[in-house]
């Protein structure tokens, strides 16, 4: 391979970054996200300050009384002075939304019923629950003398704190639910930006053959050339995105962090320093660059076999199912890191993804991250061999689509 690869890599890089494409999926994505977010987050807040009505008919005497001084202003309690079933013509007819209606035996069965048009709304049910919970607790403790605060610390939950050990630093506090997050976020945007830029390979090089382009491009340079320098131009483009996406979500975290500084927990900041740091970054940008020339390569290759994209697009299919394939095994494999299975998995090329994944879980064995970079370095070896095969011959062929047989010609050659 020359240096007149670096030509193609320019030419490639700056055509890519320039596209209108490119610019919106840069910029614009991660400021939708960021702007979806904020809109749920503002209606939850909405959704939270709204009043809503609740009628009741309470024989047990004690319970909303006792509700009305635990939850917010906004929760508004007004005995029902007719009967159950008038209550529930009343919802039918959209007079008014909820009906409460509490027993005398409450306290033995814990049970109320709730009356409304829509039970959808778990998050309100849940509230009212925990509270009618503690309330019952309460007036069973006060009825039998029982010291509440006794009590109260023998139904205390059991607090469970997570702690990473690895080799280097020992055991270090980490957040389970964070380091799920971060491991499936990395894993989705590698996998995305794969996807949004190696198929591009196909399109371009399909074009410029029909362009008669590349006859001019390959009388001046080597086939191997042309196919290294698009493919390098398309991934440095592709790291560009990432970087953008990362910087914007970093400035997002820390502007909502610290607008929301007195509401979050005082260890939340800590958890995510602690969960992100240098070594993930790194070995995200290892196993971005190796996958997307797993993948990236035979794009090149399929593109320099057919001179439409509707041909193609019978070999690109099974290349992007192959590359959504590591959510299939997400579940599976962070909730068993360990496992014979998630080993063997995160080894295979085309799954490698797992194996970043499990490393922000995880304290990988060293042998293991060797392996899947050598395995992966491998598989892009062997595939450059036959992509340039195929490149060298099928690049400069036009009009039918070429058959298994022809194709297997072009790699014997």
């Amino acid at each position: 391979m020359s240096g007149k690869w670096l030509i193609i890599f320019k030419k490639k890089f700056l055509e890519t970054v320039k596209s209108k494409a490119f610019i919106l999926s840069t910029v614009l994505v991660p400021l939708i996200i960021v702007l979806i977010i904020g809109v749920v987050v503002y209606l939850q807040i909405q959704s939270s300050k709204k009043v809503r009505k609740y009628y009741y008919i309470d024989k047990s005497q004690n319970i909303v009384s006792k509700l009305k001084e635990k939850l917010p202003a906004n929760y508004k309690f007004n005995q029902w002075s007719e009967s159950k079933e008038k209550a529930l013509e009343k919802i039918k007819s959209k007079e008014i939304d909820t009906f409460l209606y509490i027993k005398e035996d409450v306290l033995d069965t814990y049970e109320i019923e709730y009356y409304s048009r829509s039970v959808s709304d778990a998050e309100r049910m849940s509230i009212l629950k925990n509270e009618i919970t503690d309330i019952i607790h309460e007036m069973i403790m006060e009825k039998r003398g029982l010291n509440k605060d006794e009590v109260g610390f023998l139904l205390r939950k059991a607090a469970i704190n997570s702690y990473k050990v690895t080799r280097e630093e020992g055991s270090k506090k980490e957040s389970a639910s964070l380091n799920y997050a971060l491991s499936y976020g990395l894993l989705y945007a590698l996998i995305i930006v794969i996807l949004m830029n190696a198929p591009k390979l196909v399109q371009s090089t399909i074009e410029d053959k029909n362009n008669r382009v590349v006859e001019i491009v390959v009388s001046h340079v080597k086939a191997i050339d042309l196919m290294m320098g698009k493919i390098i131009g398309t991934a440095t483009a592709g790291l560009l995105q990432i970087f953008v996406w990362v910087g914007m979500t970093l400035i997002s975290i820390f502007a909502v962090t610290s607008y929301f500084a007195d509401k979050l927990p005082s260890n939340f900041i800590g958890s995510i320093k602690s969960s992100v740091d240098f070594k993930t970054l790194l070995f995200f940008l290892l196993y971005f660059i190796l996958n997307f020339f797993v993948y990236a390569i035979a794009y090149a290759g399929i593109g320099a076999m057919f001179s439409n994209e509707k041909d193609a697009n019978q070999f690109i299919q099974p290349i992007a199912i192959m590359t959504f394939s590591p959510f299939f095994f997400f579940l599976f494999v962070s909730q068993n890191p360990e496992a014979l299975l998630s080993i063997i998995l995160s080894e295979i090329p085309y799954l490698s993804p797992l194996m970043f994944m499990r490393m922000a879980i995880i304290d990988i064995p060293v042998w293991q991250i060797v392996l899947s970079i050598t395995l992966l370095i491998g598989t892009i070896f062997v595939e450059l061999w036959l992509s340039a095969k195929i490149f060298r011959i099928g690049i400069l062929s036009y009009g039918k689509k070429p058959k298994i047989k022809e194709i297997i010609g072009w790699l014997k050659s």
